[in-house]
Protein backbone atom coordinates (compact mmCIF):
# COMPACT_ATOMS: atom_id res chain seq x y z
CA UNK A 1 0.00 0.00 0.00
CA UNK A 2 2.63 2.31 0.80
CA UNK A 3 4.51 1.35 -2.61
CA UNK A 4 1.10 2.52 -4.24
CA UNK A 5 0.72 5.96 -2.76
CA UNK A 6 4.32 6.81 -3.08
CA UNK A 7 4.67 5.46 -6.96
CA UNK A 8 1.05 7.79 -7.17
CA UNK A 9 3.18 10.73 -5.38
CA UNK A 10 6.17 10.65 -7.36
CA UNK A 11 4.38 10.11 -10.79
CA UNK A 12 2.32 13.46 -10.05
CA UNK A 13 5.90 15.55 -9.31
CA UNK A 14 7.05 13.95 -12.16
CA UNK A 15 4.04 15.36 -14.23
CA UNK A 16 4.06 18.63 -12.65
CA UNK A 17 7.74 19.72 -12.67
CA UNK A 18 7.61 18.26 -16.32
CA UNK A 19 4.37 20.46 -17.10
CA UNK A 20 5.85 23.42 -16.22
CA UNK A 21 7.40 25.35 -19.49
CA UNK A 22 7.06 28.66 -18.74
CA UNK A 23 9.29 30.98 -16.93
CA UNK A 24 6.90 32.36 -14.53
CA UNK A 25 4.88 29.12 -14.25
CA UNK A 26 2.15 27.92 -13.46
CA UNK A 27 3.65 25.00 -12.10
CA UNK A 28 0.66 22.43 -13.28
CA UNK A 29 -2.55 23.20 -15.02
CA UNK A 30 -5.19 20.78 -16.18
CA UNK A 31 -6.40 22.45 -18.99
CA UNK A 32 -5.14 22.84 -22.73
CA UNK A 33 -2.56 25.55 -23.41
CA UNK A 34 -4.65 26.12 -26.50
CA UNK A 35 -7.75 26.65 -24.17
CA UNK A 36 -5.55 28.58 -22.13
CA UNK A 37 -4.79 31.19 -25.20
CA UNK A 38 -8.57 31.40 -26.34
CA UNK A 39 -9.67 34.43 -25.08
CA UNK A 40 -9.55 38.18 -26.17
CA UNK A 41 -6.70 39.96 -24.42
CA UNK A 42 -5.56 43.69 -23.08
CA UNK A 43 -2.74 45.05 -21.54
CA UNK A 44 -2.50 45.21 -17.92
CA UNK A 45 0.97 45.67 -18.15
CA UNK A 46 3.80 46.61 -20.27
CA UNK A 47 7.62 47.23 -20.28
CA UNK A 48 8.89 49.14 -22.81
CA UNK A 49 12.69 49.03 -22.82
CA UNK A 50 12.83 49.35 -19.59
CA UNK A 51 9.55 51.82 -19.31
CA UNK A 52 6.86 50.66 -16.94
CA UNK A 53 3.43 51.65 -18.36
CA UNK A 54 -0.18 50.29 -17.75
CA UNK A 55 -0.81 50.47 -21.63
CA UNK A 56 0.68 50.04 -25.05
CA UNK A 57 -0.03 53.07 -27.52
CA UNK A 58 -1.37 51.22 -30.26
CA UNK A 59 -2.42 47.97 -29.02
CA UNK A 60 -5.83 47.58 -28.20
CA UNK A 61 -6.78 43.78 -27.91
CA UNK A 62 -5.91 40.54 -29.15
CA UNK A 63 -8.38 37.66 -29.76
CA UNK A 64 -7.11 33.70 -30.05
CA UNK A 65 -9.10 31.06 -31.10
CA UNK A 66 -9.50 27.79 -30.17
CA UNK A 67 -7.58 25.48 -32.75
CA UNK A 68 -4.86 27.99 -33.41
CA UNK A 69 -7.56 29.25 -36.31
CA UNK A 70 -8.02 32.45 -36.04
CA UNK A 71 -6.32 35.64 -34.47
CA UNK A 72 -7.46 39.40 -34.49
CA UNK A 73 -4.95 42.19 -33.48
CA UNK A 74 -6.67 45.42 -32.61
CA UNK A 75 -4.10 48.07 -33.43
CA UNK A 76 -3.92 51.77 -33.70
CA UNK A 77 -1.91 53.85 -36.27
CA UNK A 78 -1.29 57.42 -35.32
CA UNK A 79 -4.96 56.93 -33.86
CA UNK A 80 -6.27 55.37 -36.27
CA UNK A 81 -7.71 51.48 -35.44
CA UNK A 82 -6.62 49.39 -37.51
CA UNK A 83 -7.40 45.09 -37.74
CA UNK A 84 -4.96 42.27 -38.75
CA UNK A 85 -6.45 38.88 -38.84
CA UNK A 86 -4.76 35.40 -39.59
CA UNK A 87 -3.45 32.35 -38.17
CA UNK A 88 -1.61 31.46 -34.97
CA UNK A 89 0.07 28.25 -33.35
CA UNK A 90 2.50 27.04 -30.59
CA UNK A 91 6.32 26.28 -32.13
CA UNK A 92 7.10 22.51 -31.33
CA UNK A 93 7.78 22.70 -27.56
CA UNK A 94 4.87 25.16 -26.82
CA UNK A 95 6.59 27.99 -25.56
CA UNK A 96 6.21 30.77 -28.35
CA UNK A 97 3.19 31.80 -30.14
CA UNK A 98 3.63 32.53 -33.88
CA UNK A 99 0.99 34.59 -35.95
CA UNK A 100 0.70 35.04 -39.50
CA UNK A 101 -1.35 38.02 -39.89
CA UNK A 102 -2.50 40.53 -42.45
CA UNK A 103 -4.08 43.81 -42.90
CA UNK A 104 -7.98 42.87 -42.89
CA UNK A 105 -8.93 46.23 -44.40
CA UNK A 106 -6.76 46.30 -47.45
CA UNK A 107 -5.01 42.80 -47.20
CA UNK A 108 -1.50 44.42 -48.53
CA UNK A 109 0.40 44.43 -45.47
CA UNK A 110 1.54 41.36 -44.12
CA UNK A 111 3.02 40.86 -40.29
CA UNK A 112 4.62 37.93 -38.86
CA UNK A 113 4.84 37.73 -35.19
CA UNK A 114 6.69 35.46 -32.51
CA UNK A 115 5.55 36.16 -28.57
CA UNK A 116 7.85 34.08 -26.57
CA UNK A 117 5.42 33.15 -23.11
CA UNK A 118 6.54 33.91 -19.61
CA UNK A 119 3.72 32.65 -18.19
CA UNK A 120 0.33 30.84 -19.50
CA UNK A 121 -3.05 30.88 -17.24
CA UNK A 122 -6.36 31.38 -17.38
CA UNK A 123 -6.59 34.97 -16.52
CA UNK A 124 -2.62 35.72 -17.24
CA UNK A 125 -0.95 35.77 -20.56
CA UNK A 126 2.95 37.18 -20.27
CA UNK A 127 4.86 37.75 -23.24
CA UNK A 128 8.14 39.00 -24.46
CA UNK A 129 9.01 40.38 -27.96
CA UNK A 130 10.78 42.59 -30.01
CA UNK A 131 9.95 44.96 -33.19
CA UNK A 132 12.58 46.03 -35.58
CA UNK A 133 11.15 49.27 -37.12
CA UNK A 134 13.70 51.25 -39.22
CA UNK A 135 16.61 51.28 -37.30
CA UNK A 136 15.37 50.72 -34.02
CA UNK A 137 14.83 47.96 -31.50
CA UNK A 138 11.74 48.16 -29.04
CA UNK A 139 12.02 45.77 -26.94
CA UNK A 140 8.84 44.22 -24.92
CA UNK A 141 7.61 42.70 -21.95
CA UNK A 142 3.42 42.58 -21.76
CA UNK A 143 1.31 41.39 -19.53
CA UNK A 144 -1.89 40.38 -20.29
CA UNK A 145 -5.35 39.99 -18.84
CA UNK A 146 -8.59 39.03 -20.17
CA UNK A 147 -11.00 41.63 -21.44
CA UNK A 148 -13.95 41.06 -19.71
Amino acid sequence: MKSIKFSALFLLLVLGLSSCKYEEGPLISFTPREERVANTWIVSRAVVNGEVSSSLSDFTSITFTKGGNDVNFQRTWIGIPYTLVGDWSFNDDNTIIRMNLVDEGTGLLSFDFEWTIRKLKEDELWVTYTEVEGSETNSYQVELVPEN
